[in-house]
């Protein structure tokens, strides 16, 4: 897949430089260079766009690096960066510019936690190897004809399976507003 960015491809830095405001009110641009760890880089024009190949396995997306020239996955703050440098580099947040492009390529810091149906639940429940044994079971004592004994095996599978769908239910919804009860920081 392809993907249209704005500016630069995802492996160089995306952190931007705000523009400052002078005391008289106007608005000084930035000089047109960012700065990821020590080292600075020229910032194209935000009219340009870069196309930038991508591909998605497993919910991570894998962009393509020019450098390797391999697929490769984005490193955010997770890999050698200590906590002390995450707190006085950005302690006071970050520009609107820098969060839009961090989340094109990052997404929404977001969990969707998707409650399935009741009959998804429940043809999942159906297809576990242990109520397939119990079909067997059931069918084996009726062909013996001790309908009695099969009988108590298909209600009490049927009690099992309805006490499992409950509860399974039960937690994802429960996960579900747990997740979508948070907070705008």
């Amino acid at each position: 897949r392809i993907q249209l960015v704005p500016g630069r491809k995802p492996f160089e830095n995306m952190n931007f430089k705000e523009n400052k405001a002078a005391t008289n009110g106007h608005i000084i641009p930035a000089d047109g260079l960012f700065e990821m760890n020590g080292t600075h880089f020229k910032s194209c024009s935000e009219d340009e766009t870069v196309e930038v190949r991508y591909f998605t396995h497993h919910s991570l997306k894998y962009y393509w690096n020019d450098e390797i020239q391999n697929f490769d996955d984005l490193k955010g703050l997770e890999v050698g960066v200590f906590c002390s440098v995450v707190h006085t580099r950005h302690s006071k947040g970050i520009n609107k510019k820098t969060q839009d492009y961090r989340r094109l390529f990052f997404g929404v810091n977001e969990i969707d936690v998707k409650v399935p149906s009741s009959f998804k639940l429940l043809v999942k429940e159906v297809l576990n190897p242990f109520y397939i044994f119990q079909l067997f079971s059931v069918i084996l004592w009726s062909t013996e004809q001790y309908y009695y004994y099969s009988g108590a095996i298909v209600v009490m599978s049927a009690v099992s399976i309805v006490s499992s769908l409950y509860t399974i239910k039960k937690q994802y919804t429960t996960l579900h507003d747990m997740v979508a009860a948070h907070s705008v920081v």
